[in-house]
């Protein structure tokens, strides 16, 4: 059962792809030469590829009448019976008579094949012509010569003389008469045709030609001492030796040193030798249109002698161009882009999992920074709460002793002690109720400092105001509490000698303001009685501006003291 499924498939598998020996083509091609010969290789390869692209729907049959080794040769009779008896019961599509001896046989016997279609290319027709079921098709090499001619011209403009070689084979006979007619309307150009030469006197003679000289190259195959040759190896020796471009009029000479031109074309023969029986089965009649002629050009030839392909693109083919960059290392490229990828890839996978991880450790960190931090902030409120608590105490005590002496000069001077205290209090007082810790705000300090010294220092003392203008900033608790210290013992000083007892009307101004260029004015002002007239600043300074100068010189500040009409205490400082 299963063999029968699998048999059945293959059927199926068959009639789609068309493999049916019904719908094949049977095609024998006969060759005047040798199967080593260079067109008849050529020709092969092509009709190789024309297999290859119809299969498994194409057969060629080969046959070679070895034109070219004479002793091998059969004659047409006895061709005749051998290709009777072994193609009669096959069924030919058709037959491609290649060269002048395959055409010679099947016209010379016609009743070979009669009904099967028969496709010649061969002998000196210059045009395609058919009759019944035979299309003869033109070689045409004299008009090849005369295009190559056209197109040589173009390449070498100063051309002056023609080179033609003749080989003196029955294929290039017409080349002769069709290059010397075309010539007469180019009277500035000569043209030297040399024949009957042995192959050293033909070497010779290339070797010495000059520069404003091109060769046309036609089939060598036999010279005046007997001896025979291949057309391609006589080729690659005249192209060694000739200083100048060597054209031809057959592509399978391509790449023996011959720069090309238009020839007649293996690849193009072929397959317009299959079409045209393609057509015949399918219409019944052929086209009159088959051209056989390509234009050929060898990159390598034509950078050699410095020349370009005339005419414009499409018009010609280039062989033996090198590939482009991008197009030889295709693959290689390939490769490399993809290596580049994966690696950039795993690079950024590589990045982003450090990323990741640095992340998460950073997350972790900041985790601890952040618990550290809030550890941090609550010692150090709660070291300015006890330090608060203390200099309370502290004020306590210095208070009590006011209450307990008897000598107003050590109530004066402990009261002074107290003001003291009270300004580095309010300080950490400040900054235990502060929700930052780095900051004072001047305008809330200096205000509840001066408030208080006025009640401890004013109860006694009538029409004395204390005013003050302060600026609305933000200081360092250090600078606040050094500017607070500054502000007692100038006011403090005012409050006991700038006003004798009894006066009215007496002010005491403190202002600190920020200036244009960043630094800070304290000014603390009196319209009292002014300095003593024999004052030595130097010399008279009591503990209090010892105090004054001594913090100004740690804030990097300027005092100047000024005293007409009262006494000012001016102070600019660096708080930066």
């Amino acid at each position: 059962m299963r063999k029968k499924a699998y048999t059945f498939i293959l059927l199926i598998f068959m009639t789609l792809s068309g493999f049916s020996q019904a719908e094949r083509h049977k095609i024998l091609v006969l060759h005047s030469r040798s199967a080593d010969f260079p067109w008849v290789t050529a020709i092969n390869k092509a009709f190789e590829s024309i297999r290859e692209e119809n299969f498994p729907n194409v057969r060629f049959y080969f046959e070679f009448m070895n034109k070219n080794f004479p002793e091998d040769r059969l004659g047409n009779d006895v061709w005749k019976s051998y290709l009777a008896g072994k193609y009669s019961e096959l069924n030919l599509s058709f037959i491609i008579a290649e060269g002048t001896e395959a055409v010679h046989l099947l016209k010379q016997n016609i009743d070979l094949f009669p009904k099967v279609p028969k496709i010649h290319r061969g002998g000196d027709l210059v045009k395609n012509t058919w009759a019944g079921n035979s299309l003869y098709l033109t070689s045409n090499i004299a008009t090849a010569a005369v295009r190559t001619i056209l197109l040589a011209r173009e390449q070498n403009p100063e051309l002056k003389t023609i080179f033609l070689i003749n080989g003196g084979t029955q294929a290039t006979t017409p080349v002769i008469p069709a290059v010397k007619q075309f010539l007469e309307s180019y009277t500035e150009i000569r043209l030297v045709v040399i024949s009957d030469f042995s192959l050293e006197e033909l070497l010779d003679t290339v070797s010495g030609i000059n520069n404003e000289s091109i060769i046309l190259y036609t089939l060598v195959m036999r010279d005046t001492t007997g001896t025979t040759f291949i057309p391609r190896d006589v080729l690659e020796e005249i192209t060694q030796n000739s200083p100048v471009t060597v054209y031809t009029f057959w592509d399978s000479l391509l790449g023996a040193g011959t720069v090309g031109g238009t020839m007649l074309s293996a690849n193009r023969v072929a397959r317009e030798m299959y079409q045209a029986g393609i057509d015949y089965l399918n219409h019944g009649s052929y086209k009159q249109d088959y051209d056989t002629m390509a234009t050929i050009w060898d990159w390598q030839v034509l950078k050699r002698y410095g020349l370009k392909p005339p005419g414009e693109k499409g018009e010609y083919s280039i062989i033996n161009k090198p590939d482009s960059f991008f197009k030889t290392y295709t693959w290689e490229l390939v490769i490399l882009v993809i290596t580049v990828l994966v690696l950039f890839s795993a690079v950024i996978s590589v990045a982003l999992i450090k990323y990741h991880m640095v992340s998460l450790i950073l997350r972790g960190k900041k985790a601890e920074l952040e618990e550290l931090i809030d550890y941090q902030t609550l010692l150090i409120r709660e070291i300015d709460h006890r330090v608060k608590n203390n200099l309370a105490i502290l004020k306590s005590m210095v208070s009590l002793q006011i209450h307990e002496s008897d000598n107003q000069e050590v109530k004066d001077n402990l009261h002074e002690i107290s003001n003291r205290i009270t300004s580095i209090k309010n300080i950490h007082d400040d900054l235990y109720k502060a929700e930052g810790i780095n900051e004072i705000n001047a305008l809330k300090y200096f205000t509840e400092l001066l408030t208080q010294i006025q009640e401890s220092m004013l109860k006694d003392t009538s029409g004395i105001m204390i005013n003050m203008d302060i600026a609305e900033v933000q200081l360092k608790p250090r600078d606040a509490m050094h500017i607070g210290l500054m502000v007692n013992e100038l006011v403090t000083n005012a409050l006991k000698y700038a006003f004798p007892a009894g006066i009215a009307n007496g002010n005491i101004n403190v202002t600190f303001t920020k200036e244009a260029n960043e630094d800070f004015l304290l000014e603390v002002t009196d319209n009292g009685k002014g300095l003593p007239t024999a004052f030595d600043i130097e010399t008279g300074k009591g503990l209090g501006l010892k105090i004054v100068e001594q913090l100004t010189r740690e804030l990097k500040g300027d005092l100047k003291i000024y005293s007409d009409q009262g006494t000012r205490f001016s102070l600019m400082l660096d708080l930066s």
